[in-house]
Parts: structure tokens; C-alpha cells; sequence
């Protein structure tokens, strides 16, 4: 008995013991829970995202430069005074003329660009003057004789910058034997039994329903083709409404003649004929729309 008494007290000792270490046990793995949560996923630090991709959007493109240019140069004893479009431009002069103008067309140069103008007689420099630009525009310069400017072949030569432009020439006096001269340019609206408008007109309505051009050569030694040209310069660019040729015959004095029938109303406006014999320009006729 007292044997099964220690048996007894031994198999009680050792299921306590047992107990307490599950126990134990249980309370270590409960607090090491709670110390230590379980790692999973979600307590991986996040990447960041990847960068977006650059959108590149395109650039406007840059506004095109106007060609640096000096162009129509003409030739007048007077200009107007608001435009300086020459008045009844020529390229001979009879008689002993005290003044000569020159004005020209000058693009795409900024403010201060420097111009000069250089004036020859027979191939020899006579005179020149500097004017400051001022922006696009129509520039003057005039050579000047108080006593009148001798006959001979002149020329005058635009530089800009250093740079030569432009060079036209015209004819003081009598022109050398073989020279064909434009005695006289003009428009209007109706011509005379002589092919030339009976009343020169500068300014048209934009309702005209008819141009008329007119042109009298001397000298001309054989037959040859006039061309008029009309052209817009409304907004500064240059646009042909109108071409029309004509032949021309030989003499000491020609002349030819064209039409121009718009056919609609027309824009109000700087415009110009041009008038060319055999490939050569011979005049121009700036004219107003208003």
C-alpha cells in the first residue's frame, strides 16, 4: 500500500511538472507572438512606383525669318509724302533735272542696320549718303545739282550693313543712240485715239470695274512684245492678279496698251503695274486702292 501511495504521489508530481511546462510553454509562444508579430507581406517596406514616362510635348515652330532684301528700286523727280512711293517714276530724264530720288523697299533688317546710298555717273562715284533703318519700310535719298544734273548714264547702289543690295540705273539728257527710253507710263480708265489714258489716275475705287495702262517708247529699233503686269502688295506680299502681253512695232515713237477687268470688288490697298519689253522691266506704276 504504501508502495501504490509513492506510485500514486510520483504519477501526480510528474502530470503537474507536465502541466506547468505546457503552460509554460503556451505563455512563451503567446508573448513571443505579441512581442514579435508573425513577418508577413505586408509589413515589406513598398517600393516606390517607377517614374512615369517623360511626355515630351512638341515645340511651336519658330517663326520664319523675312529675307534681308532691298527691292524696287525707282526713280522720280518727286515722292509721296506719306508713303514714299515715287510720283510718275522713270528711268530717263530729258533736259537738266536739279534732283533725282531714289526710294526703295528695304526687309527683314532690324532697327539701326545702317544704309547706304551710292550714286554713280558713268561708272564713277559722285556722291553718297548714310540713312539709319528704321524697320520695313520705304526709304528716299536724293541727289541734288543746284546748277542740274549733267547729261550721262547714272546709277544708284544700295548697301546695307556693308553689304550690296540693290543697283539700278537711269539716264540724264539725250539717251545714247540704241537706248529705248519710256517717255511716259500712265493709268486710268479710258484711253485716248494716242493708246494713252486720256486722264492719269493713282487712285482707284474698289468697285473699278476697268484699268487701263498705257506706255509710249522712243528709240525702238525693232519690233518687240510689251508685258503689263498688275500686282497686289496688300499686307506686304506680293500677289499677280493680271498679266497681258502685246506686240509692239518699231519707230521713233511706240506705243502699247492693256486692260485689266477685276471682275470683283477689289481690296483696299497699295498695288503696282509693271510694264517689261522683250524680258526687260521698263516702269513700274504704283497705284491705291481706297
Amino acid at each position: 500500500m504504501t508502495h501504490t501511495l509513492r506510485m500514486t504521489l510520483f504519477a501526480g508530481i510528474v502530470l503537474t511538472m507536465v502541466a506547468c511546462g505546457a503552460a509554460e510553454s503556451i505563455n512563451s509562444t503567446t508573448n513571443r507572438d505579441l512581442a514579435e508579430p508573425a513577418r508577413s507581406e505586408s509589413l515589406i517596406p513598398a517600393q516606390p512606383d517607377p517614374d512615369p514616362p517623360v511626355v515630351t510635348r512638341p515645340q511651336p515652330p519658330m517663326p520664319k525669318k523675312k529675307a534681308q532684301r532691298a527691292s524696287r528700286l525707282m526713280f522720280s523727280t518727286a515722292v509721296a509724302a506719306a508713303s514714299g512711293e515715287p510720283l510718275n517714276p522713270q528711268e530717263s530724264f530729258g533736259g537738266r533735272p536739279k534732283k533725282i530720288v531714289a526710294s526703295f523697299d528695304v526687309t527683314g533688317f532690324e532697327e539701326g542696320a545702317t544704309i547706304r546710298v551710292l550714286w554713280y555717273r558713268n561708272d564713277e562715284l559722285i556722291d553718297e549718303h548714310d540713312l539709319e533703318c528704321t524697320g520695313e519700310r520705304r526709304y528716299t535719298d536724293a541727289l541734288q545739282s543746284k546748277r542740274g544734273l549733267a547729261d550721262g548714264e547714272y546709277s544708284a547702289e544700295v548697301e546695307i550693313d556693308g553689304t550690296s543690295m540693290l543697283t539700278r540705273t537711269f539716264t540724264v539728257g539725250r539717251a545714247p543712240r540704241g537706248t529705248v527710253v519710256v517717255e511716259r507710263a500712265a493709268l486710268g480708265t479710258a484711253l485716248g485715239k494716242n493708246r494713252m489714258p486720256k486722264r492719269a489716275k493713282k487712285v482707284f475705287g474698289p468697285g473699278t470695274k476697268v484699268m487701263r495702262c498705257g506706255v509710249r517708247f522712243s528709240g525702238l529699233a525693232e519690233d518687240g512684245v510689251v508685258l503689263f503686269q498688275w500686282f497686289s502688295l496688300v499686307d506686304g506680299a506680293e500677289e499677280q492678279l493680271h498679266s497681258f502681253d502685246t506686240p509692239v512695232k518699231a519707230g521713233k515713237s511706240a506705243t502699247a496698251a492693256a486692260s485689266w477687268r477685276p471682275g470683283r470688288k477689289l481690296t483696299r490697298g497699295p498695288y503696282r503695274v509693271t510694264i517689261s519689253l522683250n524680258g526687260t522691266r521698263m516702269a513700274e506704276l504704283p497705284f491705291t486702292v481706297k
